[in-house]
């Protein structure tokens, strides 16, 4: 191969290379809030705290397992032919009464907990959760 061919591909080479270094770069900076670990920093694991999310307790867990299974033969009774309407009015009476609970149970965790915090911790953790559901629903809008 000539000289000339081998600068060729060596410069093709490294515009390649330094377009993709450049796009991670970019991408890192661009969506680094995604990146981000969830909570404050006073709520991290080495920290301990209240766990990854104050809201779940053991309790909520097991509420939350049994709102997806109910969600789940709800959508099982509704697959079925003929419809049973019988059966999937006591079934979303089930989900609706449970997912009720479990807000209620979230949501008292939720108070809690902040009640637990220092005002400059508070402000951060629910400034942030705060953030990410306005995210959540710019995100789902944009799929819309």
């Amino acid at each position: 191969m000539s000289r000339r061919w081998l600068i060729t591909l060596l410069l093709i080479s490294f515009a390649f290379n330094l377009a993709v270094l450049g796009s991670y770069i970019y991408f890192t900076s661009t969506h680094r809030d995604r990146m981000n670990p969830r909570y404050a920093p006073a709520l991290r694991r080495d920290n301990r705290g209240p766990g990854d999310n104050p809201a779940f307790s053991d309790t909520t867990r097991a509420l939350w397992r049994e709102f997806s299974e109910i969600k789940a033969e709800f959508m099982k009774e509704l697959a079925k032919d003929p419809l049973d309407m019988e059966a999937l009015d006591d079934l979303l009476a089930r989900t609706l009464a449970n997912q009720a609970i479990l807000e209620n149970h979230m949501a008292e965790r939720l108070i809690r907990h902040r009640q637990s915090l220092t005002p400059e911790e508070a402000k951060e953790f629910y400034t942030k959760r705060y953030e990410e559901i306005v995210q959540r629903q710019k995100r789902r809008r944009r799929l819309d």
